[in-house]
């Protein structure tokens, strides 16, 4: 059902929204609040039927009046009346929940026709590990605690998202990256990988270290193309306030000399400033 795959972005066509005629109509802060309100219809199946409802939720100084002019975009749900949604964004609803499903069959079956091969080999090669049953008593226990973390380990949950303190972490440890491009590559590789690979005992830390990655790649990738990184930005900008003088200088500049020049720190250059 659409309603247990909730993607934390989506696609959005821009040739579509600007050649449409109603949007072309509508003021510039009415198409804002338009925008708005279909990220939150997306993130909630959906927005308020109520005008007054729906200006709160928009919030930016939105008023009932402009919220339903915002609504004439939206139709109203067939089985709950409180609530409307766009006929486009269910669209592409439907497309990504109809594209998960196939990803995630596919990752299926190719995990059973490796079973099939590998179970196929065994057969065709009987002998190939003559001493297979015969296990130590350290081997077996080796074996019932492999056992038990692949029965912890699972796959990527239909209704995987990203969490409040997640988005904060993000913000804070790789606040460079865009989140939902990168979170959408993430759900649609493990959705389409198959195998105990494609098992993880903690979904949320492999998020955050696809995450981290996607940054080491990006700083790798600023270096190759010569774009200077942070802390260069950083090292530039304390170069520049270190040209500048003190304010001990500038006292004792006013105090030795009526001229309206100052000696720039670190340059040797002469600049003219009023004292």
């Amino acid at each position: 059902m659409i309603s247990k795959f909730k993607s934390p972005a989506v696609s959005w066509y821009p040739k579509d929204h600007l050649g449409s005629m109603r949007v072309a109509e509508m003021p510039i802060e009415i198409e804002g609040y338009y925008r708005r309100a279909l990220d939150y219809a997306w993130l909630n199946e959906g927005v308020p039927s109520d005008p007054a409802r729906l200006a709160v939720i928009i919030g930016k100084g939105c008023t009932p009046e402009a919220a339903r002019w915002v609504l004439t975009m939206f139709e109203p749900d067939k089985k709950d009346a409180s609530k409307s949604r766009n006929s486009r964004q269910e669209f592409e609803r439907k497309k990504q929940c109809e594209n998960s499903k196939k990803r995630k069959e596919a990752g299926r079956l190719s995990g059973v026709k490796r079973r099939e091969k590998r179970d196929l080999t065994n057969e065709q090669n009987p002998n190939k590990h003559p001493n297979k049953n015969e296990h130590s008593d350290s081997d077996s226990d080796s074996n019932e605690k492999k056992k038990k973390r692949k029965s912890a380990a699972h796959r990527i949950p239909d209704q995987f998202e990203v969490s409040e303190s997640d988005l904060q972490w993000a913000a804070e440890h790789v606040p460079l990256i865009s989140i939902n491009r990168e979170t959408e590559k993430f759900l649609d590789y493990w959705i389409a990988e198959a195998g105990p690979r494609a098992e993880k005992m903690n979904w949320t830390a492999a998020w955050r270290t696809w995450m981290r990655r996607a940054d080491e790649y990006r700083v790798q990738h600023d270096q190759k193309a010569g774009k200077p990184t942070n802390l260069d930005r950083i090292a530039s900008t304390r170069n520049v306030i270190n040209e500048y003088p003190t304010e001990a200088e500038l006292q004792q500049q006013s105090r030795g000399s009526n001229s309206p020049e100052t000696v720039w720190r670190g340059t040797g250059q002469i600049a003219e400033a009023a004292l």
